[in-house]
């Protein structure tokens, strides 16, 4: 296992192990760009020609849904890989599919310039690229990192990503007002950081395969042997996939909210998603400082509390833009709290020979909650519910989620919180 825990080069305060993961920070960081980007640039293609806020969600969910499918499908051969492949050569590899994906994007949008299936298809195309990755990606952390630097990596890989996603997301209003119908000159310009993305890849340590046997039906009754054999690991999984099912309620609905009853700008409408992304960036980051030298369980049931007042404030008071980055902000705040000790769990928990296969069997289990998710906002938008009844539906079932991870861990939960209120005698 490589480990920069005592490599002299290492910044003075920096966390032990992080500095071997700077590589693999800058092609994530750079990838969750593109996606959001160019997953944006379709939805407001689509929202152009959109009629009500309810004809909004539909297009905002099947955008969704076009990126989750494939990601669904093809996660398990992804495990079979990470684990009979190196990481790190996966990795790379991927990264290659990424610019490759952009440059057919660009080409897409040149062809097609008001979207459409080409658009689409190169959509779902970037899913199975995010399948095959998203294994190798997780599944190296714990291959790179010492146990005491788990969480607080994983805290800084999620800020990392979801950092980029906010300017993804806020970078395509503008490019969408400023190329007039050429969006293919933005398209261009995501290749083009794609290729840096390559290049930081390359610069990833190199690991070695975890086995070198086994086809998709035995990985995947490892895996599943795994998750069955460790009640931590399986509750772990179970939580992905709730938190997932619920996350995925959000966008559908906030982006239509925000361009059709508040009546904001292509660029304005992205400032609450925008907000959302920042708020689970500076949460994965405080949570990873919050756990120290161990996975915390107590973040999970303070993490489902917050997320689920947030929503319920949406949907009782209806907020203006101010009002509505503010309550985005909290809930993907609260969502880092579940989000980073959900992941060093599976991470720690799953067998090393086998870390790669129980991923992918957790992230088809949560893109599956996923897809489930956006289909149910796609239902609510043909029902023609409002933004605010939805979020009411999240905000209840993350507070049926509260009661649910505090049965777990109350012990952990009232610790952690005598703690960083003074009253435990001290902290972690």
């Amino acid at each position: 296992m490589a480990d920069a825990a005592a490599t002299p080069a290492q910044p003075e305060g920096e966390p032990a192990g992080l500095g071997s993961i700077r590589g693999l920070l800058t092609t994530q960081f750079l990838g969750a760009f593109n996606d959001n980007a160019l997953k944006q640039i379709v939805i407001l293609l689509g929202l152009a020609v959109a009629a009500s806020e309810s004809e909004g969600q539909s297009r905002t969910a099947l955008a969704q849904i076009a990126l989750l499918i494939p990601l669904m499908l093809v996660s398990l051969p992804a495990g079979v890989l990470a684990d009979r492949v190196g990481k790190r050569e996966i990795i790379v590899r991927m990264k290659g599919l990424e610019l490759a994906l952009m440059l057919l994007g660009a080409a897409a949008l040149w062809w097609a310039p008001a979207g459409g299936w080409p658009l689409t298809a190169v959509l779902a195309l970037l899913g199975v690229q995010a399948a095959l990755y998203s294994p190798a990606r997780y599944g190296i952390l714990p291959e790179l990192l010492p146990h005491e630097s788990l969480s607080r990596g994983n805290g800084v890989m999620e800020m990392a990503s979801n950092v980029a996603m906010i300017a993804g997301m806020v970078a395509a209003g503008p490019a969408f007002q400023a190329t007039h119908g050429r969006l293919w000159i933005a398209g261009m310009g995501l290749a083009a950081l794609s290729a840096v993305g390559l290049v930081a890849a390359t610069r990833i340590p190199a690991v070695a395969p975890a086995r070198r046997e086994g086809g998709l039906a035995e990985t995947l009754k490892m895996a599943w042997e795994a998750i069955r054999a460790d009640r931590v690991l399986r509750l772990a999984v179970v939580g992905q996939v709730i938190v997932w099912a619920l996350a995925s309620l959000v966008p559908a609905p906030i982006l239509p909210y925000a361009k059709m009853t508040l009546h904001l700008s292509s660029w304005e409408a992205n400032l609450p998603l925008a907000a959302l992304a920042l708020g689970i960036g500076l949460g994965c980051f405080q949570a990873g400082r919050a756990s120290g030298s161990q996975v915390e369980y107590g973040l999970l049931p303070l993490g489902a509390l917050g997320i689920s007042l947030s929503a319920l404030a949406f949907a009782a008071w209806g907020p203006g833009l101010s009002g509505t980055i503010a309550l985005m902000s909290s809930l993907g705040f609260f969502s880092g709290f579940l989000l980073v000790p959900l992941n060093a769990l599976v991470q720690w928990r799953a067998p090393a020979d086998r870390r790669g296969a129980v991923i992918a069997v957790t992230n088809v289990l949560a893109y599956a909650g996923m897809v489930a998710g956006s289909a149910s906002a796609l239902g609510f938008a043909w029902a023609e519910m409002s933004a605010r009844t939805i979020f009411l539906v999240v905000g209840l079932g993350l507070a049926a989620g509260f009661v649910w991870a505090l049965s777990l861990v109350p012990e952990a939960f009232f610790r952690f919180i005598a703690q960083r209120t003074g009253l435990g005698g001290g902290s972690s």
